[in-house]
C-alpha cells in the first residue's frame, strides 16, 4: 500500500515491462496534489520502463494535455484549481481518446453507470498496492493501443 510518511524503498516488487509491443516509453501523466503519491507513483512506473510527467492540480494536467501528447492520464479526484471530475469531464468534452485511471479516497462519481461515457478504465481506491497500479496501467495500455478501452473497476 501506498504510505504516505514512509521513505521510497529501493527494491519494490513492481513487473518492470520488457515488450517489443512498447517500443518507446509511453508518456504518462499524473495528477496529484500529495507529493508523496508523486513520486512514488512516478518511482513505481518508471521502474516499469514509462516517462511519467506529474503536475499538482488538475488545471495543470489540462494545460498540459492541450500543449502535448500522453498515452494515458492518472488522476486523484481531490485537487486545487480542478478537481479530477472537472478534469476527466474536460477531456472526454473536448474528444481526447487517452486511456483514464482515478486514484482518489473520492471516487464514487466515477462509479456510477450513468457516467460509463467517460471510460475510465480503472478506479483505484487509495491506498493501494504499487503493484495494482502498474497492473492498471498495463492493461489500459495495451486495450488502448488496440483500440479497447473497457471499464474494468
Amino acid at each position: 500500500m501506498i504510505k504516505m510518511n514512509q521513505p521510497l524503498a529501493e527494491n519494490w516488487d513492481v513487473p518492470v515491462i520488457q515488450d517489443e509491443d512498447f517500443p518507446h516509453a509511453l508518456r504518462i501523466l499524473c495528477a496529484d496534489d500529495e507529493p508523496m503519491i508523486c513520486r512514488t507513483v512516478t518511482h513505481a512506473l518508471r521502474r516499469a520502463g514509462y516517462t511519467v510527467i506529474t503536475v499538482n492540480d488538475g488545471q495543470m494536467a489540462w494545460d498540459r494535455l492541450k500543449m502535448e501528447p500522453f498515452d494515458l492520464l492518472i488522476t486523484d479526484n481531490e485537487m486545487p484549481h480542478l478537481c479530477g471530475k472537472k478534469l476527466v469531464l474536460k477531456v472526454r468534452q473536448n474528444g481526447l481518446k487517452l486511456p483514464i485511471i482515478v486514484m482518489s479516497t473520492q471516487f464514487e462519481f466515477f462509479l456510477n453507470h450513468d457516467n460509463d461515457w467517460l471510460q475510465i478504465v480503472k478506479v483505484l481506491p487509495k491506498p493501494f498496492p504499487l503493484h495494482e497500479l502498474v497492473d492498471a496501467v498495463n492493461f489500459a495500455l495495451r486495450a488502448s493501443k488496440a483500440n479497447f478501452l473497457p471499464r474494468s473497476i
